[in-house]
């Protein structure tokens, strides 16, 4: 039984890999040790997963409330600009200095205004908007030359002169309603505009008031 034995062992090779874990297993001198991972078990791993979550939650909330932050605007100043850039104020007094010459209200309209608005646009011309909020508006302009500044390029069927004192005016419209009076005061434009339309003794009665 020795001899077989013996013979068998000369015919086995213990490589150096095989003699560190047989000699670490024996404890015996040059063993080395090598550190051994936790293992995580399934408790952990969903600890794990229930952190990562949250964090992802936080981040999550975080990035919402930058997104959803209200723009911190300047505070506006007492100015008010409408959409093509005019300029709003409180009277004709104002919208006088402002455009550097004057500008009256009308007082003989044929309607009570219960809304009126005083505007000055880039280019330097005066406007005044008289409206009773449902049935009729009159628009007023005043702006620096003599040319047609009402802004209503329609082609009317009935266009015609006439005077008012030592005015001369130009009436547009259907043939029963105009529409848009032209005339030129003291070296500046001026023109009346109805949407609605006013007769013309309407129209003659606002200018010589």
């Amino acid at each position: 039984m020795s001899e077989k034995y013996n013979a068998i062992m000369e015919r086995v090779t213990v490589t150096p890999g095989m003699r560190i874990r047989i000699m670490d297993n024996l404890g015996l001198p040059g063993t080395v040790h090598r550190p051994t991972l936790p293992r995580i078990t399934g408790r952990y791993r969903s600890y794990a997963a229930a952190a990562a979550c949250l964090l992802l939650v936080i981040a999550g909330a975080f990035l919402v409330t930058r997104l959803n932050r209200p723009t911190v605007a300047p505070p506006p100043d007492d100015t008010v600009y409408t959409p093509w850039g005019s300029v709003t104020y409180d009277s004709a007094a104002e919208l006088s200095q402002a455009v550097g010459f004057p500008v009256t209200d009308l007082s003989h309209l044929p309607v009570t205004p219960t809304d009126t608005v005083y505007q000055k646009y880039p280019d330097g011309m005066a406007e005044i908007t008289y409206s009773d909020g449902e049935k009729q508006s009159v628009f007023y302009r005043v702006s620096k030359g003599t040319g047609d500044n009402s802004g209503d390029y329609n082609e009317y069927p009935s266009v015609y002169d006439t005077t008012v004192g030592d005015l001369t005016l130009t009436l547009s419209g259907d043939g029963s309603l105009i529409y848009k009076v032209n005339y030129v005061r003291d070296g500046y434009a001026c023109s009346l505009t109805s949407p609605q339309g006013l007769t013309e003794s309407q129209w003659r009665d606002i200018i010589e008031a």
